[in-house]
């Protein structure tokens, strides 16, 4: 026979437990069967949490650097980075990177600018050559391994906004 399996609640947590014969679990009958499952039990839970004392204190040399997107992923030598992640009217395009890694990342690109006139949606984007830099890495929490680029630095080659200045830089949240 199969056990059939039952959710059984205890306050908001919920588990599944097989439903079995009671003369399988009553392991006051069966001394032999007791001893196994609680040796069975210490086994699994040292198993489960023994680690290696070398893996737990060495130290990792991160695997990767990269920048953070808009919707929070992890990108290597990206094509395009959205200055404004509310609407993408002002972005970094044509990336391409001449050195990727350590604590700094450069390259050029094009700044593309949404003019907003009349208003955003009608607007025009205009394109501006640019130099970037990418730097302050720092390891990324929550992601061990990885460091991740908090500044960003973008010089203008040529043509630039009205009022704008030739260099600009910021965080990247």
């Amino acid at each position: 026979m199969v056990p059939s399996v039952r959710t059984r609640s205890a306050g908001s947590a919920s588990r599944a437990t097989p439903s079995v014969p009671r003369e399988v679990i009553d392991m006051r009958r069966t001394p032999v069967t007791a001893a196994a499952f609680v040796l069975t039990a210490v086994a699994t839970a040292t198993a489960a949490t023994t680690v290696p004392a070398t893996a737990a204190s060495a130290p990792k040399a991160p695997r990767a650097t990269v920048v953070v997107n808009c919707f929070g992923a992890p990108k290597v030598r990206p094509t395009e980075i959205i200055l404004a992640c509310a609407d993408a009217n002002d972005l970094l395009s044509s990336l391409r990177w001449t050195s990727w890694g350590g604590t700094t990342a450069t390259g050029g690109g094009v700044r593309e600018l949404n003019d907003c006139v009349p208003t955003c949606v009608a607007g025009h984007f205009h394109s501006y050559p640019i130099r970037i830099t990418l730097s302050g890495a720092q390891l990324w929490a929550g992601h061990p391994g990885v460091r991740r680029f908090t500044a960003l630095t973008f010089r203008y080659t040529g043509a630039r906004p009205r009022g704008e200045p030739v260099q600009v830089t910021g965080d990247i949240p």
